[in-house]
């Protein structure tokens, strides 16, 4: 089996930074031995350098020094070793149309670990039982991103579009309130004014949606989450609607920023319009048989504790 090797870009210095290159040389060490062929993702490389001595004891034609690229057209798989933070990245340059897209399966060495959630202890043995068929594989949709230079009799103008696996955030610049204009298949919702609004898919509902009081989702749910940040009114609220809608944003006033997944996409001023809708991009996951979403949500949020259990 092709198998693609992707670790955390810089962040953690001196022990964490060792650990976490023991960790990638360990799986990559039991991969070779198991027979398979490693495309190592160049950053990665170039980060972990393994000094350790790795790749003295292999043959070394068992592994190649790749570009996203490649890992996408040649691999069978990509294994991603970070945080969540690292898998996104991971998703959005391997993501594809559903025939065309790799799996990712994902070890923790992060902090938190909602999409990276296979243990660092156990991954060489979970690994293992993935690749032997023992795995549950969870498609995660995406959004799109199109933006309009203007509004005319004849339509709008795409500027660019981009996609996110967890969400589309929309937010003011400089500490000042913004004013915009929200539309469902493009019937009027809402004027509001606050600090922006967050569009997330039941993926990104762990993330900064459930920080802005969003609902969590569970990932099979087929719906898009939107919600207000900090409104002026409180009696606006996050909506739950079918994925298959779309949502419009007009700037009415002032000046913003848009990102998707965290990445600065645009900077936008009164008078732009964006709509984001479901992309026809997918992330596919591979999870190891064992997987429970609702007991990683339990241990992830300390559900399973008591409030004076807590610490």
């Amino acid at each position: 089996m092709k198998i693609g090797i992707i670790g955390r870009k810089g962040g953690f210095e001196g022990s964490i930074h060792n650990l976490l290159s023991l960790t990638i040389e360990g799986i990559c060490e039991k991969l070779i031995q198991a027979g398979h062929f490693l495309y190592i993702e160049k950053g990665t490389f170039d980060n972990f350098k393994f000094t350790i001595g790795f790749y003295e004891d292999v043959n070394t034609f068992n592994y190649a020094i790749s570009k996203f690229t490649q890992i996408s057209e040649n691999c069978d798989i990509a294994i991603v070793i970070g945080g969540d933070g690292t898998m996104l990245d991971a998703a959005n340059r391997l993501s594809g149309p559903i025939d065309k897209t790799i799996p990712l399966i994902g070890v923790n060495q992060g902090r938190v670990g909602f999409i990276t959630d296979i243990p660092r202890e156990f991954a060489e043995e979970e690994i293992k039982e993935i690749l032997d068929g023992f795995s549950i594989e969870d498609v995660r949709s995406m959004l799109r991103i199109d933006f309009a230079s203007k509004v005319s009799a004849s339509g709008t103008t795409c500027l660019k579009s981009r996609h996110a696996l967890n969400d589309i955030v929309f937010n003011q610049v400089g500490g000042r309130v913004i004013e915009f204009n929200v539309f469902v298949d493009e019937v009027f919702a809402y004027q509001t004014r606050g600090d922006g609004l967050i569009i997330a898919t039941p993926s990104g509902s762990t993330a900064y949606a459930m920080s802005a009081g969003g609902a969590i989702l569970p990932p099979s749910a087929k719906v898009i989450e939107v919600i207000p940040m900090l409104p002026q009114t409180l009696s606006y609220r996050p909506m739950i609607i079918g994925e298959d809608c779309g949502v419009t944003v007009e700037l009415v006033k002032g000046k913003a920023k848009v990102f998707a997944d965290g990445n600065d996409v645009a900077s936008i001023e009164s008078g732009a319009i964006f709509t984001v809708t479901k992309s026809e991009k997918v992330v596919k996951f591979l999870h190891h048989r064992s997987f429970d979403y609702f007991a990683t949500l339990r241990q992830k949020l300390n559900w399973h504790l008591n409030p004076g259990e807590r610490t």
